[in-house]
């Protein structure tokens, strides 16, 4: 690798763990597999309880207003439902309140996450998307197979035409580094990562930090 290469892979591993020039300001879905896999039952689950609050750990870290970050919810499991669209949430604190009660819907995985439906009323100017405004999807799955990969690869790119990034947060056994690098979107940027593992939905919090600091350095535009 030449000298010019290693300077460029330093600087972009410094922006990120020091999070500087984070801008805040994006259209940000959050995409959370509902299916049985996850849960047995609809009683209280703390895979279902560690999704939550992943997505509840960034929200935090974020400022939520109409000019700056918006949210929406999609749950996915027998159906895929749109819990809000991005115009719900005005503030973080009823945002955060929001996501921690999201009923798990349980039910056997046989639907992809729409990319219809996402493109359609999510990332819709009438739902609250904005033209000037990085949109961001953030699946976080299981990954045990309801569809295939081809299914899975062809709905995410489907979002991604739509100009939306796609990052994947997966958790094992059900995930492997080349079904979430495939569904994930390339990386734009020296050291952007766009997908993450981990052994089990216990770890989810173990990533929430490098799950943010990539964000931040994806949607910063310098």
């Amino acid at each position: 690798m030449s000298a010019f290469l290693v300077l460029v892979a330093i600087l972009a591993a410094q922006h990120i763990e020091t999070g500087e020039a984070c801008t805040d300001k994006m259209d940000l879905l959050f995409i959370m597999d509902g299916s049985e896999t996850i849960c047995d039952g609809p009683a209280s689950c703390s895979k279902w309880e560690s999704n939550l609050q992943l997505a509840k750990d960034i929200v935090g870290r974020l400022s939520i207003t109409p000019s700056e970050t918006k949210v929406a919810v999609v749950t996915f499991s027998n159906e895929v439902y749109a819990e809000w669209n991005l115009n719900a949430y005005r503030e973080k604190g009823a945002l955060v309140s929001a996501i921690g009660s999201i009923l798990y819907p349980g039910g056997e995985f046989n639907n992809p996450p729409s990319s219809e439906k996402i493109n359609t009323e999510i990332f819709s100017k009438f739902n609250g998307d904005r033209p000037n405004v990085l949109n961001l999807g953030v699946v976080i799955t299981d990954g045990v197979p309801g569809i295939t990969t081809e299914q899975a690869v062809n709905q995410s790119t489907s979002i991604q035409q739509n100009s939306v990034a796609m990052f994947v947060v997966c958790s094992a056994p059900g995930c492997t580094e080349d079904w979430a690098k495939a569904v994930a979107s390339p990386p734009t940027k020296p050291g952007l990562k766009t997908y993450f593992l981990v052994n089990d939905y216990s770890e989810l919090g173990s990533i929430k930090e490098e799950l943010y600091q990539n964000i931040c350095y994806y949607i910063d535009e310098d």
